[in-house]
């Protein structure tokens, strides 16, 4: 019985601190790619003032082209690890929770749910990242169809694997059905990221509000504060980005997203 809940403890651990390295590096990530736009939006600033002529105008284009590869690939990487987070938080809490629910009654299947745990740290992750090519996606009929976990799920996976269109309207979906789970929060948030990364910064926005109005108690908040400020600053509308960073630092002072909007706020009031 101390074994079982030793691991519950130790998986509960790494996972937290898998999520916690993740979820930093997201952050840099995303961080370093708004940099990228700011110094392209004043490289083409400065060309103007100047009058900018053909060797000028070159330049430009070439560094341009520079920062926009790396911002595309900051882009997708940024994607991929989001989903990584997502799926450890779900997985941390449906897998360690079943493991207490069983602690007094069901030490018999203690080998099966802990090589759960262990496919999800170790190799089922790449298996799955491996056969993406293949992966079948299903259409809205059969969306409808899908409980409310499968259907979660299902959505955050094409949103992972890039298909935005589908990802919507499963995330749709599951909104309408289940308003009141405990994943809504997470399907609106998911539904801003589909934006974000098609740049759409200003719809983003708005499905990043819905997330702080209609679920202010949800974890997702403080981050939707965060790309909320990012996003407005991105469209060059400081004042509403630092009014939103400066909100959530209030609101949310202990938290990761915090510390992100500090070293953005420290960024636009240069």
């Amino acid at each position: 019985m101390r074994g079982l809940l030793t691991v519950i403890i130790c998986a509960s651990l790494f996972l937290l601190i898998s999520g916690c390295a993740t979820r930093s590096h997201v952050w840099e990530l995303e961080d370093r790619v708004v940099l990228l736009a700011e110094e392209n939006a004043r490289l083409r600033r400065a060309l103007d003032q100047m009058g900018g002529g053909m060797a000028q105008e070159d330049e430009f284009r070439r560094v341009a082209a520079t920062h926009n590869a790396e911002i595309y690939e900051m882009r997708t990487e940024i994607q991929r690890l989001s989903g990584i987070v997502e799926e450890m938080e779900y997985r941390l809490e449906r897998d360690v929770g079943g493991l207490k629910a069983g602690l007094e009654d069901k030490t018999d299947d203690y080998g099966d749910r802990l090589s759960r745990l262990e496919s999800y740290v170790g190799i089922g992750a790449v298996e799955r990242s491996d056969s993406r090519e293949e992966r079948q996606y299903p259409g809205r009929a059969e969306l409808e169809q899908l409980n409310e976990q499968a259907l979660y799920r299902v959505s955050k996976q094409m949103f992972d694997d890039g298909q935005h269109k589908g990802a919507l309207e499963g995330f749709a979906i599951f909104l309408e059905r289940f308003p009141r789970s405990n994943l809504a929060d997470n399907a609106l948030f998911w539904t801003g990221e589909v934006y974000f990364s098609e740049q759409w910064y200003e719809r983003a926005i708005v499905e990043y509000q819905k997330v702080i109005d209609d679920y202010p108690q949800g974890n997702k908040v403080p981050a939707a504060y965060l790309k909320q400020g990012i996003a407005f600053s991105l469209l060059g509308e400081n004042d509403n980005a630092v009014f939103i960073l400066r909100e959530l630092i209030r609101k949310f002072p202990d938290h990761n997203e915090a510390k992100i909007a500090e070293g953005r706020l420290a960024n636009i009031n240069r």
